[in-house]
């Protein structure tokens, strides 16, 4: 490096210039060490910025090599450095992306499925713990919103199905999930119940009212009506009475906005037993009842007053029964299927009266009228009382004519 110096100064020193000749080996060395600074300085400014600055002062300072080798060394492990930074990032880069590949959306759900569940339990309600099992029915949680739905006491059902199967919105008292004390209800049909519930059906007692406005008040038992309870239509009218399994059941009043009435005994839902009826029209019963039709003893007064009194199969009249008129008649005997039938007297007020077997509601038989003044004809005897014939004991006819009054009468 001296020696470089000192060649440089006998140079640029124009007193020490040696005169033209041909170069020396000393020279020729000078000048090769000086073309590989040159190389070396090259090499060194290639990067840019404060590098090449530094490369700048050192030209003009002439350092020594040893600072130059130095310089350039520290440019090296920079360059090394920035190198391996920028491979370190790039790997780091890489792996980051090949972890999203792997496992970001997994990581995307299960941060969505925590917050989730967070906001189910912050708010701690049925319908909370539902949404997030509706999004996440097989999550992690979805044991725990389970049992947690389970222990809470109260609270709202939204499209719960009851063990009947009928489906309703519910807000009350809950057991387990169901309905379970007091509450309300409301049905997709468009009926509600508002009352006590056991075990998500309503029980005890209650009110409920049906989409058309019939109301029932009463009590309950497992989802139907059963007890004593009131039943108001929503026309008009109302029962009121036993149920059982939602049916009329036991003693119970039915009165309707036409003035008809029923007040006696039920059995499922019908009239059976002993009772009393009026119908819109002002007909009455008393008596007894199966099937919802009249069947025993009782006693009928249609609207025009005609009375009859005698045993019923069926809602008609069979067996042993009489009929009184409002003009003071009587027919006393044997019915069928609701017609005369068998060994019956026809009586008036007047004393008169056809005793003789009847078919069908029509005389057909052996027997005898007797009028009014204790007249009597006896034969056989055929037709109704408009036209009825007489045959005497050979089977010929004697007579055909009315019976009206008391008498028997020639035709007109």
């Amino acid at each position: 490096e001296q020696a470089l110096a000192e060649a440089r100064q006998r140079l640029t020193d124009p007193q020490q210039a040696p005169p033209a000749h041909a170069p020396t080996p000393d020279e020729e060395a000078l000048a090769a060490a000086i073309n590989r600074k040159a190389t070396d300085l090259k090499r060194l400014g290639r990067p840019r910025g404060r590098w090449r600055a530094r490369i700048a002062a050192l030209e003009q300072a002439g350092v020594p090599r040893a600072q130059f080798l130095a310089l350039q060394a520290e440019k090296r492990r920079q360059s090394r450095r920035r190198w391996w930074l920028a491979g370190s990032l790039g790997t780091v880069l890489l792996l980051l992306g090949a972890a999203a590949a792997w496992w970001g959306p997994d990581y995307l759900d299960r941060r969505a499925e925590l917050e989730a569940w967070a906001a189910a339990e912050a708010e701690g309600t049925v319908s909370a713990y539902q949404n997030y099992l509706d999004m996440y029915p097989t999550g992690p949680h979805a044991e725990m919103a389970l049992a947690a739905q389970m222990r809470i006491p109260s609270g709202s059902l939204q499209a719960y199905a009851d063990p009947m199967g009928r489906v309703l919105d519910y807000e009350g008292e809950l057991q387990n999930l169901q309905p379970h004390g007091e509450g309300k209800g409301i049905y997709r049909d468009g009926s509600r119940y508002e009352g006590h519930w056991r075990a998500g059906l309503p029980d005890s007692t209650g009110t409920y009212t049906a989409a058309d406005g019939t109301r029932y008040i009463g009590e309950w038992h497992i989802g139907r009506r059963e007890g004593q309870g009131t039943r108001y239509f929503a026309e008009g009218g109302q029962y009121e009475g036993g149920w059982l399994e939602d049916r009329y059941h036991g003693f119970g009043s039915l009165i309707l906005p036409d003035s008809s009435y029923y007040i006696g005994a039920w059995q499922q839902g019908k009239r059976h037993g002993q009772g009393r009826s009026r119908s819109a029209a002002g007909a009455t019963y008393q008596g007894g009842w199966q099937d919802d039709r009249f069947h025993g003893r009782g006693i009928y007064r249609d609207s025009t007053g005609r009375i009859y009194d005698g045993q019923w199969v069926a809602g008609q009249r069979q067996g042993q029964g009489v009929e009184t008129w409002p003009d003071g008649r009587t027919f006393a005997g044997q019915w069928e299927g609701g017609l005369r039938q068998g060994k019956g007297t026809l009586a008036w007020p007047d004393g008169s009266k056809l005793e003789a077997p009847w078919a069908r509601d029509t005389v057909n038989g052996w027997g005898q009228f007797t009028t009014r003044y204790r007249d009597a004809y006896t034969g056989t005897w055929r037709g109704t009382l408009d036209r009825i014939t007489l045959y005497d004991g050979q089977g010929n006819v004697f007579k055909t004519g009315r019976i009206e009054n008391g008498l028997f009468l020639d035709l007109e």
